[in-house]
């Protein structure tokens, strides 16, 4: 589904954006491990779409042991938030196309 403003609220209301900037590189590494992932499971005429890399990052978002200290330090039990997470990675790399309003697609 990808990162939308409720989650993105709530990841701010808990300074996940501070944690990505901490440690960027980081999570731009994960990430580019989900894309290692992706192209060699996929057919090569098929793209790799926000929606995959982001539950594919999600996947190793929840074993990382950076992403396991914040959520641990900040008292964070609920399991959506390396889902919400991976999602925002995703858009902060790989765009923030906004749907303009009034037209059609």
């Amino acid at each position: 589904m990808g990162l939308t403003t409720k989650k993105l609220q709530r990841l701010k209301d808990q300074e996940f954006p501070k944690l990505f900037k901490g440690h960027e590189q980081h999570w731009k590494s994960l990430l580019g491990t989900a894309v290692d992932f992706l192209d060699k499971g996929l057919a090569k005429a098929e793209r790799i779409r926000p929606d995959d890399l982001s539950e594919a990052l999600h996947q190793i978002l929840e074993v990382d042991e950076e992403f396991k200290k914040y959520v641990d330090e900040h008292r964070l039990p609920q399991l959506y938030w390396a889902k919400d997470f991976a999602d925002y990675i995703v858009d902060q790399v790989y765009g923030k196309e906004i749907v303009k309003r009034g037209g059609t697609p």
